[in-house]
């Protein structure tokens, strides 16, 4: 498969370099002067070759922007832009790189997000109970490894066409809610504790009267809980940043975005995540308050009782 798609992408380069020399003939004036070589000829090799490219990719259908299908998307994408500087007029049926490729590059889009979302679910993370030097689960590092493989294989695509960013950027967003849904699948025993803490106050009497039931126990903060915590952190400040920064600079290369705006589903995302994370911290530190409240009011009842 890679040995045609280098045969395809050095056609391109042939046929470009054919066209680059009608125009060297041209002018040197040795045609009649009404003789326009370059668009006559360029017609008719960028139609022939617009058909042998969609016959080629329909036998050999590219499965992803490997590097052999990416030198064919460059080499087919440099083809029309030079012709486009070399002022030759473009004609029906010639060859449109993005035409040629646009509906692989949603399929691979949708192929890699469904990957994504795959390795995500539970029974696929194999992490459990292991952690790494940041006191973090592997799987996080290991699910942002492949986002930034597939950030670095798309680069080719998005800088010849920077409104696949939009497409992309939701798949992407997709795959971080549902690293943030494994974890609190993965996390739930630990998480369970904090169930009282998290939901909505309502402080009636109900409520009161729950507060006064609760069990005496002592919480204290798991060390899986604390994992959680440092890989959500991880996430924020590490990981999260470099996928948004990637994607800013990409926004930048559109002219036109209209109302769409780059990074937008992905602050979306942190805003979730933050949210969460904040959450956590707080029901966390509302349990170690209930301890002290309780060692008090132990205390209190202590120092109250009479003296045999």
């Amino acid at each position: 498969m890679a040995t045609a798609y280098k045969k395809m992408t050095s056609i391109c380069l042939s046929i470009k370099n054919e066209i680059f020399t009608d125009i060297e003939i041209h002018n040197q004036h040795t045609l009649p002067s009404f003789v326009d070589l370059p668009n006559l000829s360029s017609s008719i090799y960028s139609t022939e070759l617009a058909g042998r490219l969609h016959a080629f990719l329909v036998a050999c259908p590219p499965s992803g922007p490997s590097p052999h299908v990416a030198e064919l998307i460059i080499a087919t994408a440099d083809f029309q832009k030079d012709l486009t500087s070399w002022k030759i007029s473009p004609v029906k049926g010639g060859v449109n790189a993005k035409d040629l490729f646009h509906l692989y590059i949603m399929v691979w889009i949708q192929d890699k997000r469904h990957s994504l979302l795959e390795s995500c679910k539970l029974d696929k993370v194999k992490w459990s109970g292991v952690r790494t030097q940041h006191s973090t689960t592997p799987f996080i590092d290991e699910v942002y490894d492949r986002l930034r493989e597939t950030l670095n294989d798309y680069e080719v695509i998005i800088c010849r066409w920077p409104e696949y960013v939009f497409v992309l950027e939701e798949a992407i967003a997709d795959v971080e809610k549902a690293i943030v849904e494994a974890l609190d699948k993965q996390y739930a025993d630990v998480l369970s504790p904090l169930k009282e803490n998290l939901a909505p106050k309502k402080f009636g009497l109900k409520y009161v009267q729950k507060l006064a039931k609760r069990s005496v126990c002592a919480y204290t903060v798991p060390d899986e809980l604390g994992i959680l915590l440092n890989s959500m952190k991880r996430m924020l400040d590490v990981l999260r940043p470099k996928i948004e920064s990637q994607f800013k600079s990409w926004g930048s290369c559109i002219p036109d975005r209209g109302n769409a705006v780059p990074g937008e589903r992905l602050s979306g995302v942190t805003v979730m995540l933050r949210t969460k994370f904040r959450n956590y911290l707080q029901a966390v530190d509302e349990k170690l308050a209930e301890n002290v409240n309780q060692v008090t009011k132990c205390y209190k009842i202590k120092k109250d009782s009479p003296r045999c």
